[in-house]
């Protein structure tokens, strides 16, 4: 239950933006929320509507899809944004609808944009920004792409390995450093779950993404036990 909690809290976190003069229910285990809708800025941005998206994918709610996809540029709070967020948010509109967006053109955009220009946030932390971005936001787009553009399972399962891998990596490197890093792939859980249920794609179980994740029903999937030490490859 404990994804299935995360997932609902981020997404009211949107829902109370689409739907200003309703009340929403925060709940974690017995303590509930009662928040009042209300027109957002913090937090209603591409990265977290991405990670929305994502998760809508994962638990197959289309309704929560279309709401999301209610989103855009317009709505969002773009300062600190970098040009790649923009160009991931562009693809998974276009991907949302693909009969009134142009897919095509939302990939060569990103495929023009600088991979190292950074936002004046970004450039506080420049060195963890461009590990990120190498290591897990530029594949989780080359998952993205292969899943729905309908690449052949062993090219979809050699692009999810990979980023899998330089997860791994990369989390290495942050616990070394002391840095919180995620225990799980969660972004792309929802893609895994799309090529499983839609084509039947499968991946070998990874310490970052356990097939559980993948096969299982999400409202009832208890909290693995925490793991000594950051799993490597």
């Amino acid at each position: 239950m404990f994804l299935d909690k995360f997932y609902h809290y981020h997404l009211t976190h949107f829902k109370r933006h689409i739907f200003p003069n309703e009340q929403h229910e925060l709940r974690l285990d017995e303590v509930s929320v009662i928040r009042p809708g209300e027109r957002l800025s913090d937090g209603i941005d591409p990265i977290n509507w991405c990670r929305a998206v994502y998760w809508a994918l994962a638990y197959n709610e289309m309704q929560s899809i279309a709401w999301l996809d209610q989103f855009d540029e317009q709505s969002m709070d773009m300062s600190g944004v970098a040009q790649i967020h923009m160009a991931e948010f562009n693809i998974v509109k276009a991907i949302l609808n693909p009969q009134e967006r142009d897919l095509v053109a939302a990939i060569k955009a990103f495929m023009q944009v600088d991979v190292t220009a950074l936002s004046e946030l970004e450039s506080r932390v420049a060195a963890d920004v461009l590990l990120f971005r190498r290591s897990v936001h530029l594949p989780r787009i080359d998952c993205l792409l292969s899943v729905f553009c309908h690449e052949d399972e062993q090219t979809y399962q050699q692009k999810m390995l990979d980023a899998l891998d330089k997860f791994a990596q990369c989390a290495h490197k942050m616990d070394k450093a002391g840095e919180p890093f995620p225990k799980f792939a969660l972004d792309l859980v929802g893609l895994a779950r799309v090529a499983y249920s839609g084509k039947g794609y499968l991946i070998p179980d990874h310490p970052y993404l356990p097939q559980w994740l993948i096969t299982e029903d999400l409202t009832d999937i208890t909290p693995p036990p925490e793991p000594e030490s950051i799993p490597t490859l």
